[in-house]
């Protein structure tokens, strides 16, 4: 989660062009870098404060209020601080990584020691 939203994309619409350039890289693709995880969050952000009806809709159950989302992206536009990513990825990507020391600390919450492991 971040700031509230997932940046797993378990759907996915088709946008149009438009759409495309005024929220760049809202959906991930196979290559990913900090500033695209960066530019991905600023897009949910904007889509958010862009849909005001939507939000007031939801913030009865979310609980957040669109003026939050707005003081987010404003903030976030200046900066934006990660402690950390949750991943899932296959063990030769995690140890490529761990090679690469793009990895300062690991917590592995579930694993499996064979793919006929249930």
């Amino acid at each position: 989660m971040a700031g509230g939203f997932s940046l797993h994309d378990p759907v996915r619409y088709v946008f149009t062009s438009e759409y495309d350039k005024k929220y760049p890289h809202f959906y991930l693709e196979e290559e990913i870098t900090g500033d695209i995880l960066e530019q991905k969050y600023l897009s949910m952000l904007k889509m958010m404060c862009d849909h005001k009806g939507f939000v007031d809709t939801l913030s009865s159950y979310s609980g957040i209020s669109y003026q939050k989302y707005v003081d987010n992206y404003k903030k976030a536009q200046k900066e934006i601080l990660a402690y950390g990513v949750r991943v899932s990825v296959k063990k030769n990507v995690l140890l490529d990584m761990i090679e690469k020391e793009n990895i300062s600390y690991a917590y592995i919450h579930d694993i499996k020691l064979s793919q006929y492991q249930k």
